[in-house]
């Protein structure tokens, strides 16, 4: 990362050891880190934080603190309704460490992962790169606040749009297929990542709407795709939770049919994490879109409470590892561990393996010789407006 791009976020240092949050600042401001605030505890730092011209991008925090430790930061902090991203700093054991992390993914932080003691400036580098990696920064986002009323206009409206993201094999870094990810084209503050509206559609009725707005606009642009003679598959997810409606794998085979699209070239991936209204109905639609011939991914597995019920219940062709688990595998032996284990667990059911997530090079060789099929992430490419894909997939190459 460029150290201009470091410059534009915003770090909150935490630490109750002088000699060591004055070090760490140092090799933070040496690799471009000029906006940085410090703390000498859990304390301050909360203080720092209720202050409204501080915007934090990135808290770095210590574990064991005498006044306030990390892990009641981590509470704190879910409490909150801005959130940095979050990063331990620490000299406490790999178990500890771990244990931190599950925590702070489960109050629905966005952690990067923890660094021991003292802090190498790469790692502290790699670890700005991981945060340029996803929100822009805090002080260039927009207060923007979506009620169910605008949602549900914006749909009829034909306001959300796609952007595409290449999947590639590991063998032969060809393109595997494309995932179709929703945007807003808000009118008034521009394009709008899914995090600000999911959320609502997933909580209400408009999940079932919306996501067959999409799967019709990721169709459509297949077909019109195989009319310029680009050809690849096209990932579409679907979440559990709008998984009600058991006319819906009929309505989706004539859509196919209509536009000439073969069912065997669309992925529907499920996510894990939703929750199904009724299981029995989420069984029959899941098991018929099978039948009809579309191919079932199971997506963000390891995330959810009975993965293996769902890959012994239902017909699933392909697994895709959630991020959690790969991204940092290389250097994280407990991730390495897991990603082995559910690499192999596909393979011994015969499906097809994709690992999601992926933005370095270490990551990429880790997962080649743990025999993965499929690659996504950063180090392949962003999401981007389909009219990007077809040159993009011209000039690819591995990295």
């Amino acid at each position: 990362m460029a150290e201009n791009a470091a410059s534009q976020y915003r770090v909150l240092l935490v630490d109750d050891d002088p000699f060591i949050r004055g070090l760490t600042a140092r090799l933070l401001k040496d690799i471009g880190c000029t906006d940085l605030v410090e703390a000498s505890g859990g304390r301050e730092a909360l203080a720092i934080l209720d202050m409204p011209e501080n915007l934090v991008d990135l808290l770095l925090c210590d574990l064991a603190m005498p006044d306030m430790d990390g892990i009641e930061i981590v509470r704190h902090l879910a409490k909150r309704n801005e959130r940095p991203a979050l990063a331990f700093l620490s000299g406490m054991e790999f178990g500890a460490l771990r244990a931190a992390e599950a925590l702070a993914r489960a109050y629905g932080l966005r952690i990067l992962g923890c660094l021991t003691k003292p802090a190498a400036k790469d790692a502290l580098r790699s670890l700005l790169e991981d945060l340029s990696n996803g929100d822009p920064p805090k002080a260039q986002i927009q207060d923007i606040h979506i009620t169910h009323d605008r949602l549900q206009r914006a749909i009829a409206a034909e306001e959300l749009c796609l952007y595409y993201q290449p999947k590639v094999g590991l063998e032969t870094a060809a393109l595997d297929s494309v995932e179709a990810l929703v945007r807003w084209n808000h009118p008034d503050h521009g394009l709008l990542g899914p995090d600000k509206f999911v959320g609502l559609a997933e909580s209400t009725s408009l999940i079932g709407p919306m996501t067959e707005a999409l799967v019709n606009l990721a169709f459509r642009q297949q077909a019109q795709w195989h009319a310029r003679g680009f050809h690849t598959h096209v990932a579409v997810n679907l979440s559990p939770s709008m998984l009600s409606d058991l006319s819906l794998p009929d309505r989706f085979t004539r859509l196919a049919s209509v536009l000439g699209l073969k069912p065997e070239n669309i992925v529907f991936e499920i996510t894990e994490t939703g929750v199904a209204k009724d299981e029995a109905i989420y069984l029959e639609i899941v098991t018929r879109l099978h039948l009809k011939g579309f191919v079932l991914s199971i997506d963000d597995f390891g995330t959810g409470q009975s993965s293996l019920q769902k890959l012994e219940a239902l017909p699933f062709a392909e697994l895709k590892v959630d991020r959690q688990f790969v991204h940092g595998a290389y250097k994280n032996s407990a991730k390495q561990a897991i990603l082995k284990a559910s690499l192999g667990l596909a393979k011994a059911l015969g499906m097809k393996t994709v690992a999601e997530g992926v933005e370095h090079r270490e990551d990429w060789d880790l997962l080649k010789t743990l025999k993965c099929d499929v690659v996504q992430g950063f180090i392949v490419a962003r999401p981007m407006p389909p009219a990007d894909v077809p040159s993009w997939a011209g000039s690819w190459r591995m990295p």
